[in-house]
């Protein structure tokens, strides 16, 4: 019996996974045998009671659900049976299925085993999890899905004569990867990529380091002693000291993006189909995934400060049809320069970049400066109580007035007939690339603030599904933002009649 007819019947997941799914759930019973065996509460009859129950009911659940769950592909449907107290029976078109990725954690690795995930375009986002097959049969599995939806694509187009002129077996995509980005790549995106939160995540470290004495003592600041900490130490001993710090954290948060960065995007590769991209990437997990071009709603461009003087960028594409726990947004380049990502766009996604963007109003800097002076204040005031020196802060007003400027500059928009580009952000700034015809609903904003300088904000919302919106041109003259509207509504419609 071929492979093929081996699908046909119904199969099970493989063996190891009662081993797996017993692992991972291996640390509540830990925590459950310290508590009673370690530490002696052996009188607390509680918790022997749980682990009478974890031998005798979560052990024989895992393994029925194992038993009972089977499934089967056919050139039409995935039939999958589940359930031990209530039976369940779902069939998923296969003309219907939109991604099929397969994904290995680092336990995942080292057993040889994969899950492989199914998504249509239904509200439910995730049909199927095939938890867990061996790696090579998740990529057959993979690999047969796509030659019978190529072949359901083709029976279902018109076709002359009623000849399929393509087999539907060849795999179309190409043998060497479109972009791949080598470890050394990974090590400058990880530099480069600057994320506050792990800088966040470092000085809480460092703090908790601080408990186990492995930090100098004079790091160890209380913040009830912070005001005779300023009335101890001179100016110079004060700046060293914060400079040291913010040093330190800084280089360690770099050291741990540089890490994080290597563990998910090493080997990234990314492929191209007739209709589909495909991606591959991960150390210590591995992922691959399915980016559907039919299903593209939108283009974004990323990048910050640092990145923006190397000319590098990221494109993400965000597509519709997953729900919103299951992102649509799909990282093709995570790291590329800006004229690789300039030609991805153009010649496999057909979306022309053009680095032209009209202004917002200049009322964008008033708004800016108070919104900015009112979370400088509210973090420089409570300073100001603590210590009398904390007053030097306020020779830093005027860089708000900067800061102010640098988010008009940044804040642009173009309207084309056949797609909308929108940039915002300066440290963190995204480029957003939406063609007209993806365009869901176009609507006005005026918030109390906006009202009482005549501005508007026009948000655009297209079947992404990430957010309630997903581009917005913030601070427009309220005419204009008006006139915006008008004006994309009528490119939709002339793109829908000529389309």
């Amino acid at each position: 019996m071929s492979q093929v007819q081996a699908l046909d019947i119904e199969q099970r997941l493989h063996p190891l996974t009662i081993f797996y799914k017993l692992i991972i759930s291996a640390p509540q019973l830990l925590l459950i045998l310290y508590l009673t065996v370690i530490r002696g509460d052996v009188t607390q009859l509680i918790n022997i009671l749980i682990i009478v129950l974890w031998a005798f009911i979560a052990f024989p659940f895992i393994f029925l659900n194992y038993y009972f769950f089977t499934f089967s592909i056919t050139p039409k449907e995935i039939r999958i049976r589940s359930g031990v107290l209530s039976r369940r029976q779902r069939i998923i078109p296969i003309d219907k299925i939109q991604n099929i990725e397969v994904t290995q954690n680092f336990l995942q690795r080292l057993l040889s085993i994969a899950k492989v995930t199914i998504e249509t375009a239904g509200e439910s986002g995730v049909e199927a999890n095939f938890e867990f097959v061996s790696k090579t049969y998740a990529e057959y599995i993979r690999e047969t899905i796509k030659n019978y939806k190529k072949l359901s694509d083709l029976q279902n187009s018109q076709i002359q004569d009623g000849e399929i002129k393509q087999d539907f077996k060849e795999d179309s995509v190409t043998a060497n990867p479109i972009f791949a980005m080598s470890i050394k790549e990974c090590i400058i995106y990880g530099a480069l990529r600057f994320r506050p939160v792990l800088f966040a995540i470092v000085i809480w470290l460092m703090g908790t380091a601080q408990q186990f004495y492995i930090l100098p003592e004079y790091w160890d600041i209380d913040l009830k002693d912070l005001s005779s900490l300023f009335d101890n130490i001179n100016e110079l001993e004060l700046i060293f000291l914060i400079g040291g710090l913010i040093i330190a954290s800084s280089v360690l948060s770099i050291l741990l993006d540089i890490i994080l960065t290597i563990n998910q995007y090493y080997g990234f590769k990314l492929f191209q189909e007739i209709d589909k991209l495909q991606a591959e990437h991960g150390l210590l997990s591995r992922r691959k995934f399915t980016i559907p071009l039919k299903k593209l709603q939108m283009i974004v461009m990323r990048s910050n400060f640092i990145m923006r003087k190397f000319n590098l960028w990221g494109l993400m594409l965000e597509t519709a049809g997953f729900q919103e726990a299951h992102k649509s947004s799909k990282t093709a380049l995570p790291l590329a320069n800006i004229n690789t990502i300039i030609n991805l766009s153009d010649k496999i996604l057909s979306i022309n970049f053009d680095n032209q963007f009209l202004q917002v109003s200049r009322k964008t800097i008033r708004r800016a400066m108070v919104r900015y002076a009112f979370i400088f204040l509210s973090f420089i005031l409570p300073l100001t109580f603590i210590s009398i020196h904390s007053l030097w802060l306020f020779a830093l007003t005027p860089f708000l007035y900067f800061a102010a400027v640098l988010t008009y500059k940044n804040r642009g928009y173009m309207i084309y007939p056949n797609k909308l580009q929108i940039k915002q952000g300066y440290f963190f700034q995204k480029i957003s690339i939406i063609p007209i015809q993806k365009i869901q609903t176009v609507h006005v904003v005026e918030s109390f603030f906006q009202r009482r300088l005549g501005l508007a904000t026009l948000h655009i919302d297209t079947a992404a599904l990430q957010s309630s919106v997903d581009a917005s041109i913030i601070d427009l003259d309220r005419q204009t933002a008006y006139n915006l509207a008008k004006e994309i509504m009528y490119h939709f419609h002339n793109k829908t009649k000529l389309d």
